[in-house]
């Protein structure tokens, strides 16, 4: 990690994803997997308490009372309506552009930001536009199939699964090594166009 000593805050400059997989019941939508990477190792777990338990030993491990922790998650809003439903009390800032665009929102003392909103484009497009490389799942999982947490899952279903966060996590370290700190990564794409005026009139001035 590094120090940021114009804010005065430590920041973990390491790149840090989330994903979650649901099955669409006939009343409501439930996560019946989720998978978490962080500087390239992955984690997963099977239910929303497991996750949470998560986020309390990252934060004793990794200090994050002193220490900042960025995660991005892609397509953020997706995940924040089953979040905040069970995590309202625990949920601190939140920035939104609209009622259900969420750009970002902390929780436990990590920030997960919106990849999309950063990207402007799906997963596939980051792999082939960003890593140089065709985004392939070992093959189209079965939608139609109503899972749960104790619904046991192949080898092909977790990788699958595992894809997503990994190939996210490799997209953001990529952006970690051209803006050197992460801190430094616009929160969205437009952004870009807006730092590269900004500099122009400072240039100019």
């Amino acid at each position: 990690h590094y120090k940021n000593y114009t804010k005065r805050i430590t920041y973990y400059n390491l790149p840090c994803t989330f994903d979650i997989e649901t099955t669409h019941g006939t009343k409501a939508s439930y996560m019946y997997i989720w998978q978490f990477n962080l500087a390239g190792i992955t984690i997963y777990g099977r239910t929303w308490n497991m996750w949470e338990r998560l986020l309390v030993m990252l934060n004793n491990i990794l200090n994050l009372s002193q220490h900042k922790l960025y995660c991005y998650i892609q397509n953020i809003n997706y995940e924040y309506q089953f979040i905040r439903k069970r995590y309202k009390d625990k949920i601190g800032r939140v920035f939104a552009t609209e009622k259900r665009k969420v750009i970002y929102f902390e929780m436990y003392n990590i920030l997960f930001l919106d990849s999309y909103q950063l990207y402007g484009t799906n997963l596939e497009n980051i792999a082939r536009e960003q890593l140089n490389f065709p985004y392939r799942k070992t093959h189209d999982l079965d939608y139609s199939i109503k899972r749960n947490s104790t619904t046991q899952l192949s080898n092909k279903e977790l990788k699958y699964c595992l894809l997503d966060v990994i190939t996210l996590s490799c997209a953001i370290f990529n952006k970690i090594q051209q803006h050197k700190y992460i801190y430094n990564i616009p929160l969205t794409k437009t952004g870009y166009a807006r730092r590269f005026f900004r500099e122009l009139m400072y240039k100019d001035s």
